[in-house]
């Protein structure tokens, strides 16, 4: 996120979240700045590789609804939500 937001991209991650809502009524997103993001060491192996322990967050959160808070990890993005979400994740992203 900070190469698309460097590059001044940011307007392609929106418009691809658009098109998620739009085509499927919601999905959670997990690429933002959050506790997993925040601490790569401790979560990924690489790049594009997550510990196990990761996608079990992930699972939980889409499947036992364990979505505390948005810092926290994962945020459910729906029509009903969709531009509060999109304002709080730009201001996250400006913080990068």
């Amino acid at each position: 996120m900070k190469l698309f937001m460097k590059h001044g991209l940011s307007e392609y991650y929106f418009r691809w979240l658009s098109d998620i809502v739009s085509v499927f009524g919601g999905c959670y997103d997990f690429m933002y700045p959050h506790k997993v993001t925040r601490n790569y060491y401790d979560y990924f192996h690489d790049a594009v590789h997550s510990n196990p322990n990761v996608g079990d967050m992930i699972a939980d959160a889409i499947y036992n609804k364990k979505v505390r808070s948005e810092q926290e990890f994962g945020i459910y993005i729906d029509k009903n939500n969709y531009e509060s979400r999109k304002r709080y994740l730009e201001e996250l992203f400006r913080r990068l």
